[in-house]
């Protein structure tokens, strides 16, 4: 599975890199066609390939699967940081992800996930998390007319910054929140949650906060923090292992982080809790 979706996401990168390129010669939309061009690649990947699926996606509204009896759930969101790829692909990070829950009920929880892939496409960098085995990270390098997948380690964790990653813009609406964590913390907003969540992971930054997160890439979050031991939780310090998982649902609080700031998050935010 784990090579499948290393396939996948270097093909995530080539499709994206394309769709650009067309874009720029017509007056179609970057994000729309981007979008479209890696959820047809995805779908059609997934229709042939060995592994019995249901893939659910944001650009096909009903779920799709390869067989009469999937074992597997993959998640994907084809673009996230949409408003960033509005503002030019390669200038501000966006981000495809692939996660994979063992399952294929609808009743699924973020301890059924067992793998989750992602590309940051500015970057040119692929992030794949395998439950118990850890964070591989790879560098997209251009040789001659192909591309490879080159390995690279995380950076080095940096435990002593001040920083908090949250979604400022989209939490004018609960400025409550949001005022608790800025008058502690330096607070920035990149513009794509997932592109955050492995700077997170890797210990570029030392937390995230969001207080109405979208289940759509939280499962790469989820999987990234059991692998790195960054803590996750909701607002009152509870974990996500058996929480039901909702690929529309925005209902969900977060804090993931170190030790020492997560545990400090959770005291500041904690009065704002609520039930999931």
């Amino acid at each position: 599975m784990k090579e499948f979706l290393l396939k996948l996401l270097l093909a995530a990168y080539t499709e994206q890199r394309n769709a650009s390129k067309d874009v720029v010669e017509t007056d179609k939309d970057i994000v729309t066609e981007c979008d479209l061009a890696i959820g047809a690649m995805i779908k059609a990947e997934i229709a042939k390939c060995e592994f019995p699926i249901k893939l659910v996606t944001e650009e096909y509204s009903n779920a799709i699967t390869n067989c009469k009896n999937p074992e597997y759930t993959i998640y994907v969101d084809e673009l996230d940081g949409t408003d960033n790829a509005f503002r030019g692909i390669n200038m501000l990070p966006s981000v495809t992800l692939l996660q994979v829950a063992h399952t294929a009920s609808e009743d699924v929880k973020f301890g059924d996930f067992i793998m989750v892939g992602a590309v940051e496409h500015s970057s040119r960098t692929v992030y794949v998390a395998e439950k118990g085995k850890g964070i591989e990270k790879y560098t997209i390098d251009d040789v001659g007319d192909y591309m490879m997948l080159t390995p690279c380690g995380l950076r080095p964790r940096h435990p002593k910054q001040s920083v908090v990653i949250t979604d400022v813009y989209s939490m004018m609406k609960e400025i409550d929140v949001l005022a608790a964590i800025a008058s502690r913390y330096q607070t920035k907003d990149f513009g794509a949650s997932a592109a955050t969540y492995l700077w997170v992971a890797e210990g570029i930054f030392e937390a995230y906060a969001s207080s109405h997160k979208k289940g759509h890439e939280l499962p790469l979050l989820y999987l990234l923090c059991k692998e790195v031991g960054v803590k996750m939780t909701d607002f009152a310090g509870r974990e996500y292992d058996d929480v039901g998982y909702d690929f529309n649902s925005t209902r969900y609080q977060v804090i993931a982080g170190i030790d020492s700031v997560h545990a400090d998050l959770v005291n500041v935010l904690k009065k704002f809790a609520k039930e999931m």
